[in-house]
């Protein structure tokens, strides 16, 4: 049976799919096995967090089965693309979800994070480490429709963050600093794209951004509607795998 991967975002730990994973295992028991991938740093990978997106990839693949369905979340998504790049024969299909090949701002690419506010909240990492991602994920609340209630699911879901400063900061810059858009072309396999049309973090792309893709954007969801929009995200995950 096929492995359906989820990797996680920033300051997270595969913690956070918990509902969603058992939700999908559920819905999916016939067609894929569920897997939960911790990156370098975070959860119960204790693996010192590289400072290359290439090297988390090369730790965390060794886990991963050939011909997997990979779901990306935020960072968990430039993870997957790196994957299918440098690993094709791990990837089947990619879901990315609230993902970007590029997530901050260049001059040829203005739907994406604000350069200036990515550079302070790096420095704010900087400056108070883990105290920083509980801010984090309240900002992240405050994107969707019922913000207290989502605030409350992450933190029974997720916990408190347990990566370090470091493992924050090095995950932070290769967020902040990669950009795959000249390789995307190289990755011949169908990709899915999954936003929310109220994620101030990762604005829904408006054009196809491979010639095997396809873009669903989910309405009134912010950067997690993996909790605030369940059924639509499975929903779309199904349409996906068809």
């Amino acid at each position: 049976m096929k492995k359906l991967v989820l990797i996680h975002g920033w300051g997270f730990s595969s913690a956070i799919f918990s509902e969603f994973a058992s939700q999908l295992s559920d819905k999916f028991s016939d067609t894929f096995d569920v897997q939960l991938i911790d990156l370098p740093g975070y959860g119960e990978n204790t693996a010192e967090c590289p400072s290359s997106l290439q090297d988390i990839v090369a730790k965390i693949m060794p886990n991963i089965a050939n011909d997997s369905l990979v779901f990306g979340w935020s960072l968990g998504g430039l993870a997957a693309l790196q994957l299918a790049i440098d690993f094709p024969e791990k990837v089947e299909q990619l879901i990315m979800l609230a993902a970007s090949p590029c997530f901050v701002q260049k001059a040829d690419w203005d739907i994406a994070a604000d350069t200036k506010l990515s550079s302070q909240f790096y420095q704010q990492v900087k400056e108070k480490g883990g105290v920083v991602v509980s801010d984090f994920y309240k900002q992240l609340a405050a994107m969707e429709q019922q913000p207290r209630k989502i605030l409350q699911q992450i933190k029974q879901e997720q916990g408190e963050c347990n990566a370090d400063k470091d493992t924050l900061l090095r995950s932070l810059e290769i967020l902040h600093g990669v950009d795959l858009r000249q390789q995307l072309p190289s990755i011949d396999k169908k990709i899915t794209w999954i936003y929310g049309d109220n994620d101030q973090l990762v604005p829904a792309q408006k054009g196809m951004l491979t010639s095997g893709s396809s873009i669903e954007v989910i309405a009134g969801a912010g950067h997690i509607p993996f909790i605030s929009q369940q059924e639509q995200c499975l929903h779309l995950i199904k349409e996906a795998v068809k």
